[in-house]
């Protein structure tokens, strides 16, 4: 009788973990509460797995991306958004007219960007820049910064955004601290980085709420803060800017600024795995392996390694060789083993090139 109400518990319990999540999936419960509720977890404790000795370099490696991620950072400022090029406007124009041809402007080039005829994007908006489109500023400014029909010039991008920032564009400010967090174009500054992340983020930049938090969480700019950092990544996460999903998903996993939650850091993880971020991905994967706030599954487990190292992620290709190389939710393979952790190996990720050594290379 014990076994058997113990057991309907555990299916009620999983069913209002699951319910929970589709409410907030549909927006239901996205003004009551930040996060999804809290659920006990009736799975019971993780077992111990066969990829621990890679365990410690799984969350190292979040950590440290925390601490890197500045450098990430310039470049996530560096995508073009498709969706708000054309809104982002050139509201400072002096005209209605000047308006429009500056918004067409901005157009043309988001379709040259696309099509990759970065000659004619620069020229676009080039064009919509004297029209005075901030939008235009910030766009050149990243074609500059990744020398798209352009010779790389890290001072001529930092000029742009400093106008367009000084303006109030929220993109521009989280550009221009970009700039200075990684010191491109300009004297590396953490507190002028913080600054600026700070104005932009206010205004509710998602990329700048994400670098806000790695700001707080590393005490880059100001005294660490991991409570502050954990909910500028909530902040982000919640407008499904996937790098901050994981971020968030991190800390409910290491119980930093919140909590542990594993439940919880298993839900964002998915979240900003299903948008392709191939850490959050192998995150998700660890937590299949471990049996935290999901059921054990190492078949599960492989599936989102493999998507994860299809993208070149050395931290995937790492979990998915040693998944062949033990028969984790695979049968052994020892030639896909080697295969996978040589590409870890080759970028230099030092727990494949040991692996390998003490296999004889299997």
């Amino acid at each position: 009788m014990a076994k058997q109400i113990n057991s309907t518990k555990a299916a009620a319990i999983t069913h209002l973990k699951e319910l929970v999540r589709l409410l907030l999936t549909v927006g239901f419960l996205a003004t009551l509460a930040l996060t999804p509720a809290r659920a006990e977890d009736a799975i019971g404790k993780a077992k111990v797995s066969k990829h621990a000795a890679s365990k410690s370099a799984s969350n190292n490696q979040n950590i440290n991306n925390h601490k890197s991620n500045t450098n990430e950072v310039v470049a996530q400022y560096q995508t073009f958004d498709v969706n708000k090029a054309v809104d982002a406007e050139a509201s400072n124009s002096a005209t209605p007219v000047a308006r429009s041809a500056a918004a067409a402007m901005l157009e043309n080039g988001r379709r040259d960007l696309i099509n990759k005829d970065y000659a004619s994007a620069l020229d676009w908006f080039q064009k919509a820049a004297d029209k005075g489109s901030l939008a235009a500023d910030v766009q050149l400014a990243n074609l500059y910064l990744d020398g798209l029909g352009v010779t790389v010039n890290n001072a001529k991008a930092f000029e742009l955004l400093t106008k367009a920032a000084k303006q109030g564009n929220a993109e521009a400010e989280a550009g221009l601290g970009a700039l200075y967090a990684e010191g491109r174009g300009v004297a590396q500054d953490d507190t002028i980085a913080l600054s600026w992340f700070n104005s932009s983020a206010k205004q509710g930049n998602a990329l700048a709420q994400r670098n806000l938090g790695i700001m707080y969480l590393d005490g880059r700019g100001t005294e660490r803060d991991p409570v502050a950092a954990a909910e500028w990544f909530r902040g982000a996460a919640l407008q499904n800017e996937p790098q901050a999903e994981d971020s968030l998903g991190v800390m409910f996993r290491e119980a930093q600024g919140v909590e542990n939650d594993d439940i919880e850091a298993a839900w964002w993880f998915r979240k900003s795995a299903e948008q392709g971020n191939p850490q959050a991905q192998v995150n998700l994967g660890m937590m299949y392996v471990e049996g935290r706030g999901v059921h054990q599954d190492d078949a599960e487990a492989i599936q989102w390694f493999r998507q994860s190292a299809e993208q070149g992620n050395a931290l995937g290709e790492y979990h998915l060789g040693v998944s062949y190389a033990e028969g984790l939710g695979v049968d052994v393979d020892n030639v896909e083993a080697v295969r996978w952790l040589k590409k870890a190996a080759e970028q230099g990720f030092a727990q494949a090139q040991e692996y390998l050594q003490q296999a004889g290379t299997l």
